[in-house]
């Protein structure tokens, strides 16, 4: 395979900051509620003692392979990190990061979780950006080492793909129920805020609510039915109201304030 790897919709659809808030929420229902997937950060993730370290590691690998002079070798460095990452199911199978199920539905369900947040914000792709944005994520899956049978053949396919995996697979596994209904409850300070060791008993308190409503509006409804999480009008409009408050920055803020650095050097 070819060292070069142009990612131009990809660098536009990760340029803005705003987009992580309903990204996060997202990445937790589809990925966080796969069996495999779940049992992997259970035995293997720091996600539990430092979910802010954890999900900007997320982000953080991302923001690398996208706007990297050499995704290749960034994809070949994600793939090495998994390869130890092996363990038994609850039921005693055997599973393994790379094995094509699991490894694929990570991948593809980041396109997904992108494209569903971009719109959330009102910034969504046309469909031909769509289109162009999910030939890129499958040239990255390749370099991830996905087959081609393991990537749907277009966008309405991976559309099928997603919803099928979320009516048929996806259930409320260890990991997710203890993450949302427990370490979201009690959140560690963020790092590197000035203050908080003294100032975060309280605000933690404050803020974890608003804090699990912007992750749970990102949720597909029958992932929250399946979570055990209440969801009423009002809650849908505090997260509208959220998601509103986001475009709106986006859309008035200097670049400056709303991009990533990667996407600021990039460009």
């Amino acid at each position: 395979m070819s060292r070069t790897l142009e990612l131009p919709a990809s660098r536009r659809a990760w340029s803005e900051w705003p987009f992580v808030v309903p990204f996060a929420g997202r990445v937790l229902a589809l990925q966080g509620m796969h069996p495999v997937v779940s049992a992997g950060l259970m035995d293997h993730s720091s996600v539990f003692e430092d979910p802010w370290g954890r999900g900007w590691d997320t982000v953080g690998y991302g923001l690398r392979l996208i706007f990297s002079d050499d995704p290749v070798a960034v994809a070949a460095e994600i793939r090495e990190l998994h390869r130890p990452l092996y363990g038994r199911l609850a039921d005693g199978t055997r599973y393994h990061p790379w094995n094509p199920r699991p490894w694929a539905w990570v991948h593809l369900s980041t396109y997904e979780a992108t494209v569903y947040s971009r719109r959330a914000i009102g910034r969504a792709p046309a469909p031909a950006e769509q289109a162009m944005l999910y030939e890129e994520w499958k040239r990255v899956g390749r370099s991830y080492g996905l087959r081609e049978q393991d990537l749907p053949v277009d966008v309405a396919a991976l559309n099928r793909y997603v919803w099928a995996t979320i009516q048929d697979e996806l259930v409320a596994t260890p990991t997710a129920t203890r993450l949302y209904h427990d370490t979201l409850r009690n959140l560690p300070a963020p790092p590197g805020l000035p203050g908080t060791r003294l100032s975060w008993p309280l605000a933690g308190r404050l803020t974890a609510p608003a804090i699990r409503l912007l992750l749970a509006g990102s949720f597909p409804s029958v992932l929250r039915r399946r979570m055990n999480i209440p969801w009423t009008p009002l809650h849908e409009a505090g997260y509208q109201a959220a998601l509103l408050a986001l475009g709106t920055a986006v859309r008035t803020l200097p670049a400056a304030l709303t991009r990533f650095p990667a996407a600021r050097a990039a460009a």
